[in-house]
């Protein structure tokens, strides 16, 4: 989602050294921890940095403002930031923000750690099967971009990134031609200027003949890179002059591939040398074409390339089926020989007559097969009408998508702060005090716009969700999907997205039906519509299977974590950062089902794994704690307080005292005090806590509520109930306002305050308390459940002060018959 501050064009700012962009960035830029330099250049820099909410790896690239960067170098910047955000693939490194720091433009891409596409041949030297999949791999990607009316224009292996598992990236679309009718392509190609980079570009480009650019200058530049990755030469000279470079990409034909590496053979050679025809017919006609020729080659089956060789393919299709060959030509040799020596003995009337016969066949074969080669033909010219139409389809919704995207920024840049009032509102205007007073100008300033509305609604829920305000982040998220299915359909990509966020608001609300039911409808349409090794379709199994896991429900939980891990594994390998984290969630579901000794196993083989491949990842700090849990849960108190020690310093370091995180690990360090009896200690640090996130962050903070319980029943421990006792109704009265009724974390809140209500004598406001929260723990896991058997134990307790034995008879058996109901439960899934 875009959200950089209005046009980029036109700016102008003092020129920064690297030192200075990399502290205007940490100074200036929120949310993210911001690494070493990864790239710089005449007009800019990249940096490797953190993005701090999602612990996503993420790559900022700043323009430089210098005299190497006039008004192209500001619209590629702009035009860049514009095209990748309009384009989902795997393959093709997405755009996640936008902005102006300092005078100078930035935006936030995906890191990808790995190599160039020339640097990856050099280091892993890749087999020829290895390298054809990866440039496969690669044409899909420039398909994808092609369909929506996108030619990238410098292709070339620095504008390809290989990560770890082997996986291609394609980059720096800032030269791109969006549409005919491209103002930008015209101002850069109008005069007869060379633009891309001469050794990888089509003789089109070379001669400057803007309207001969089309999609097939890309699929040339395709073959200007296989040939290269292949042979690790160029198709002929480039080292030479300009001009005599020029000469050679007009006129010098190349050298077959497989001259230089014999292992490569005829049909290889075939499909690169399609690739680089000088006229444009004669090439691939699109990306996709090359992609699939590449994968018949690799199946064994016949390659478009080579389709005018009649022998050719029905070599092929023998080889392929060389079993079922084989039995049908030792059946031709029996009938042969059979006819042979019927031949023989018979006259020559039936002679002739079996020659008629034989003639006839053929003629009716010849025939078929005429008929079959014209449908096939009639079908070839229906799938290129078809691809036009969708390349037009495609440049339309870019044009489209790139309006909405202006009109969005347009509300985030001027409406949304237009709507704040400092002079009634004071200095310190909140986040929240913003989002609240646009809210209300959405429906009606955008009345015409759906997809507008839907866009701004969908940032909006995600905001309120990040600041815990989930009954404004519902209303939202909730607008924002009916307007995505309405306009954009049910299996859009942007209705998922939606989708997935609407069910993560009903769990955090406590609608556990109504969570399920979303993220088992989004699991279900990305797995029909991207098949079940997408990555999207992955992570919604995921989804799907934590939020079973959190409410209990763990029969169903588990093969689907175990069925996404595995597949994980083997499409995008074990340490990929995704693989990584559902991992975790497994080591989690088991600490959830009481299996600590595995649940320690697999945190501890996902930190390790973690810490040698992103050693500087803050996301190790989240693997320290989970896994310090597991140790704490096994009683193995000093291995839990030196990782949580260590996780609680390092965030401190890397994001600061007040942010977030920080908080959340001072909390769980003074959880973990608390099971090793070191009471006083616990209170200390969440007392701390708590004014920390007070003072920087105020009422909306979720975890607030849970520190004030916490500090309230530390309280409750030493018997000090009167202190006790403010803090246990301000966190319940935080938890109503953000948790409906009945939801589990009030529950919780509830009993402890039951709890200290009795110690001041309370009775009637204790039973109350204590009859509220077992009624939602039953309902939430059942009346079996540790909650509700606890809360049954303080009721027994709470009867007997009230001296009513009746009451007292009523809940101990109540203790006495969930405990036998559980034992049964236990016994039959043990028997099963």
């Amino acid at each position: 989602r875009s959200t950089h501050d209005g046009p980029l064009a036109g700016a102008h700012g003092r020129y920064l050294s690297d030192v200075e962009l990399r502290q205007s960035l940490k100074a200036e830029l929120k949310g993210y921890t911001i690494g070493s330099d990864v790239f710089r250049g005449g007009q800019g820099v990249v940096f490797r940095a953190n993005q701090v909410g999602t612990r996503r790896d993420v790559a900022i690239k700043m323009l430089r403002e210098s005299p190497l960067v006039g008004s192209n170098g500001v619209a590629r910047f702009e035009r860049e930031v514009q095209i990748l955000s309009q384009l989902r693939h795997p393959n093709i490194v997405s755009v996640l923000e936008t902005g102006q720091l300092s005078g100078n433009y930035y935006f936030v891409m995906d890191f990808i750690e790995g190599w160039s596409l020339d640097d990856f041949v050099v280091e892993n030297r890749p087999d020829v099967k290895t390298l054809l999949e990866l440039l496969a791999r690669i044409c899909d990607a420039v398909n994808v971009a092609h369909l929506r009316g996108v030619i990238h224009r410098d292709l070339k292996p620095g504008n390809v990134r290989v990560d770890r598992a082997g996986s291609p990236h394609v980059m720096d679309f800032g030269l791109a031609k969006v549409s005919e009718h491209d103002d930008f392509h015209t101002a850069m190609t109008m005069t007869g200027q060379f633009v891309g980079s001469l050794p990888w570009a089509s003789p089109e480009q070379v001669e400057a003949t803007p309207e001969g650019i089309d999609i097939r200058t890309d699929v040339y530049s395709i073959g200007v890179m296989l040939y290269h990755a292949l042979t690790g030469k160029f198709p002929y000279p480039v080292g030479e002059s300009f001009r005599q470079t020029i000469d050679h990409i007009c006129h010098t034909e190349p050298e077959r591939p497989g001259a230089i590496r014999e292992e490569l053979g005829d049909e290889v050679d075939q499909i690169v040398l399609k690739c680089l025809k000088k006229e444009r017919e004669l090439r691939y006609q699109t990306a996709g074409s090359i992609a699939k020729d590449i994968r018949r080659y690799l199946n064994g089956e016949a390659i478009e390339a080579k389709r005018d060789s009649t022998w050719y393919v029905v070599r092929k299709a023998v080889r392929k089926h060389r079993v079922t060959a084989t039995i049908i030509g030792l059946a031709a040799v029996i009938i042969v020989y059979g006819i042979g020596s019927l031949i023989y003995f018979l006259d020559v009337e039936s002679k002739l007559r079996v020659t008629a016969e034989n003639a006839l066949t053929v003629a009716r074969n010849e025939a078929l097969a005429a008929a079959e080669a014209r449908d096939d033909a009639d079908q070839q010219r229906g799938i290129a009408e078809n691809e036009k139409q969708l390349a037009v389809d495609a440049r339309d919704e870019a044009i489209r998508q790139t309006r909405i995207a202006a009109a969005v920024n347009q509300f985030f840049n001027q409406d949304l702060l237009a709507a704040v009032a400092p002079d009634a509102l004071g200095r310190d205007v909140t986040v929240r005090e913003a989002l609240d007073a646009a809210s209300n100008t959405i429906d009606k300033r955008f009345e015409d716009e759906p997809l507008v509305r839907g866009e701004i609604k969908f940032v909006m829920g995600n905001t309120y969700m990040r600041l815990g305000v989930v009954d404004k982040a519902e209303e939202h998220l909730a607008d924002a999907l009916v307007l995505f299915e309405q306009a954009r359909g049910p299996d859009d990509d942007y209705t998922l997205m939606a989708l997935n966020d609407v069910a993560r608001v009903y769990l955090a609300r406590g609608k556990f039906d109504e969570a399920i039911e979303s993220f088992r409808k989004c699991y279900q349409r990305r797995l029909d519509v991207f098949g079940p090794e997408n990555h999207d379709t992955l992570n919604a199994m995921g989804n799907l299977a934590w939020t079973y896991a959190q409410i209990g429900k763990y029969a169903e939980a588990e093969p689907l974590l175990m069925d996404a891990y595995e597949t994980r594994i083997r499409v995008y390998g074990e340490e990929e950062k995704e693989t990584l984290s559902l991992l975790n969630n497994i080591a989690l579901f088991y600490h959830a089902i009481g299996n600590f000794e595995k649940a320690a196993e697999l945190c501890e083989k996902e930190l390790a794994i973690s810490q040698r491949i992103m050693p500087d990842d803050p996301s190790l700090f989240t693997s320290m704690g989970n896994l310090a849990s597991m140790y704490g849960a096994l009683k193995q108190y000093d291995r839990a307080e030196a990782l949580q020690l260590e996780a609680l310093n390092g965030r401190r370091k890397v994001f600061g005292e007040s942010h977030p995180d920080t908080i959340l690990a001072m909390n769980n360090l003074a959880t973990l005090y608390s099971k090793m009896d070191r009471i006083p200690e616990a209170e200390k640090l969440s007392v701390e806590a708590l004014d920390i996130a007070l003072a920087e962050h105020g009422e909306d903070l979720p975890i607030v509520n849970s520190l004030r319980s916490k500090i309230g029943w530390f309280q409750n421990h030493n018997k000090r109930f009167a202190e006790a006792e403010p803090y246990h109704a301000d966190a319940i009265a935080g938890a109503r306002r953000m948790y409906p009724t009945g939801h589990r974390t009030i529950a919780i809140y509830l009993h402890r305050h039951g709890d200290c209500l009795m110690g001041l004598g309370k009775l009637e406001e204790a039973e109350a308390a204590l009859l509220e929260a077992h009624s939602s723990f039953v309902n939430d896991r059942g009346a079996s459940s540790n909650d509700a058997l606890n809360v049954v134990d303080s009721l027994v307790g709470l009867y007997k002060k009230m001296e009513r034995p009746d009451a007292v008879e009523k809940w101990t058996e109540v203790y006495t018959t969930a405990i036998a109901n559980r034992d049964a439960d236990e016994s039959k899934r043990d028997t099963n």
